[in-house]
């Protein structure tokens, strides 16, 4: 009885054709954009060395929030590279880097994202695809 309740409640809580226009009076329809693979070898790290993984996807968000200022648009190739230029930032600069070196790495290239976003949002939200 509580499912089937929980069910109705979901199934009211967003109009129909809610996630095909969010936003009907802008005429904007998201885009929606297939995120790239992570590599392999992030998928299958040893946990101990999860910071490596954190690691390279702060490095990846970076530069995707940097090629979207560049481009001036937010094409699916601009937001989602194929992780190629973020892999070689780690094994170039990182790969041999001690815990502490990583974490630190990890919360400038966090920080440079997060201050790259603020304005590569409003490029993706005009696109209709953030």
């Amino acid at each position: 009885m509580l499912f089937a309740l929980l069910a109705i409640g979901v199934s009211m809580a967003a109009p129909a054709g809610a996630e095909q226009n969010p936003d009907p009076a802008r005429g904007i329809v998201p885009v929606a954009c297939p995120d790239q693979p992570e590599p392999q070898w992030m998928q299958g790290i040893d946990p101990r060395d999860a910071h490596k993984r954190l690691l390279v996807q702060q490095i990846y968000r970076a530069a995707s929030m940097q090629r979207i200022l560049d481009a001036g648009s937010c094409t699916c190739d601009t937001r989602y590279p194929p992780w190629d230029a973020a892999e070689a930032v780690f094994f170039e600069g990182f790969v041999a880097a001690d815990y502490q070196d990583i974490v630190e790495a990890t919360e400038e290239y966090r920080w440079q994202a997060n201050r790259l976003r603020l304005n590569a949002m409003p490029i993706c939200e005009a696109a209709g695809s953030w």
